[in-house]
């Protein structure tokens, strides 16, 4: 029952960053788009990537533990 539980909520969690990031590229883009052109350069993507990326290994990684572990409580039921 633990492994259902994690599973879900860390997938939940990794949807979670994944539309926070979504949401922070919009404003920053938004942002850009009114200021213009900058004297200074614009901050690197990089860490928002990063972040992104490690928002995908925990979305997909809950939803196949999560998955997994409801078809094996369902086959233990039966």
């Amino acid at each position: 029952m633990r492994e259902i539980i994690w599973g879900w909520l860390s997938s939940a969690l990794g949807l979670a960053v994944l539309v926070l990031l979504f949401v922070y590229g919009m404003q920053s883009g938004t942002w850009l788009d009114e200021v213009g052109s900058l004297r200074v350069s614009p901050p690197t993507f990089m860490v928002p990537f990063a972040i992104g990326g490690l928002g995908v290994v925990l979305f997909l990684g809950g939803l196949i533990i999560g998955l997994v572990a409801t078809g094996e409580r369902a086959q233990q039921r039966r």
